[in-house]
């Protein structure tokens, strides 16, 4: 099962605040996925989806809330098109439902439906699960941060927009065909969007693949910062490596004074070792190791200098 689907699923299961919040939830699915059909002189709405979770819940507050009888049918899968789950409600209130939905009316600013019907903080939380049901979808979270509802107009879309906003959560929108889709790409906001419908488990599910995605970075954060400096150390160690040859084959090791004869021999006898690593060889401090080879490679400088020898 999908992320997506499972979040649905989990969000049919949580029960409406009193029958306000759930004519709210069931206007946003009328106004995201339901239909007119006009069939030998009679009225019904047909409901469209993917889920049967949604279906069954769309048609349990179909029938509870107006004077109409909900019937569901599962459509076979045909090629590429994917199984539908179909609801249709029938009877003397569907003209109601409708009316209540705006599902053919638009006023601007709230969709055709009659502000008072969604006006408190409840209503509208169950406003925008009914929209996301009928509507929407979220990228499984390994996947990338994706959360959408597509409207069928414009004031539709910039009234969920306005009511996520009271809670800060931003969304945006976009034209995609005849639609208008609101979208959310901040992991952030798509987790608070969850937890203000109440999906609490997909809530959590999100945030847990967060949690895993930034150790695995930081843990490749660490691995290439190791990575960069074993080459930086190599290519220290190389350096060091030719200016002590140089110091050899000019000035001669024997020399130098015993503890840069020391460090230098050590080197050229351990090209890519660390300095902690020669450390511990001459059983001395690591800062005196890189004193002592920075004594050498200012000697080698000036040899490069005054003879112009492996410049």
């Amino acid at each position: 099962m999908s992320f997506s689907s499972a979040t649905k699923d989990e969000l049919t299961t949580l029960k409406l605040k009193g029958e306000s919040a759930s004519r709210a939830a069931l206007l946003a699915l009328t106004k995201t996925a339901g239909s007119l059909i006009i069939s030998n002189g009679s009225m019904a709405i047909q409901y469209t989806t993917e889920s049967y979770s949604v279906a069954k819940f769309t048609s349990k507050l179909a029938s509870r809330l107006y004077a109409v009888e909900a019937s569901v049918a599962v459509t076979e899968k045909t090629g590429r098109a994917a199984r539908n789950v179909i609801v249709t409600v029938e009877g003397s209130g569907c003209a109601e439902l409708i009316s209540d939905s705006g599902l053919f009316s638009l006023d601007e600013g709230n969709a055709g439906i009659d502000p008072a019907r969604i006006s408190g903080d409840t209503d509208k939380i169950a406003f925008v699960r009914g929209a996301f049901l009928g509507a929407g979808s979220v990228n499984e979270p390994t996947r990338g941060y994706n959360l959408e509802i597509v409207c069928r107009e414009t004031e539709l879309s910039k009234l969920l927009i306005g009511m996520l906003s009271e809670h800060g959560i931003a969304a945006k929108t976009r034209k995609r065909k005849e639609t208008h889709v609101l979208y959310i790409k901040d992991a952030d906001m798509i987790s608070g969007f969850l937890a203000l419908m109440g999906a609490s488990d997909a809530a959590l599910r999100l945030e847990e693949v967060r949690t895993l995605k930034s150790i695995s970075n930081n843990i490749n954060r660490v691995g290439n910062c190791d990575v960069a400096n074993m080459q930086k150390t190599a290519e220290t160690a190389a350096i060091q490596s030719k200016s002590i040859e140089l110091i050899a084959k000019v000035y001669g090791l024997e020399r130098l004074p015993n503890e840069l004869r020391q460090i230098a021999e050590a080197r050229l006898n351990n090209r890519e070792a660390s300095l902690t690593s020669l450390a511990e060889e001459l059983e001395i401090g690591r800062s005196a190791v890189n004193y002592r080879l920075q004594k050498l490679m200012k000697l080698a400088e000036e040899l490069r200098f005054k003879y112009g020898e492996g410049s």
